[in-house]
């Protein structure tokens, strides 16, 4: 897998974190709209990420458990402010690029002297 690609995601993903509103309006669905665009294009050229798979863990991991409703409208039910889901929807495709990055890492071998 190209990791230095993936890498490069990664750090675009950070920067259009830490500056949403650069890239699109403070809209939920706009956002939901505009990462499922920035998902579906590493994934078409990086199938090999599983992505969706790794996406759909982490949200069930952070309490956004639903195999029928987006998971912005789980937190829109739960009360969350268009703002506080907006950020939790970055960092929740952040955090799952950040595992894509690490599990396309090669393993490195550490070699003891027996010590």
């Amino acid at each position: 897998m190209a990791s230095q690609s993936l890498k490069n995601a990664l750090v675009t993903l950070d920067y259009i974190r830490k500056h949403p509103l650069m890239f699109m309006s403070a809209d939920v669905p706009a956002v939901q709209n505009f990462m499922t665009g920035f998902q579906m294009a590493w994934s078409l050229a990086y199938p090999e990420t599983n992505f969706s798979d790794k996406f759909q863990q982490l949200a069930t991991d952070r309490g956004w458990n639903s195999t029928t409703k987006p998971v912005w409208l789980l937190m829109q039910e739960q009360g969350l402010s268009a703002d506080a889901i907006i950020q939790e929807l970055l960092d929740l495709h952040y955090e799952t690029w950040k595992q894509v990055v690490q599990s396309s890492e090669p393993e490195i071998l550490h070699v003891s002297n027996g010590a």
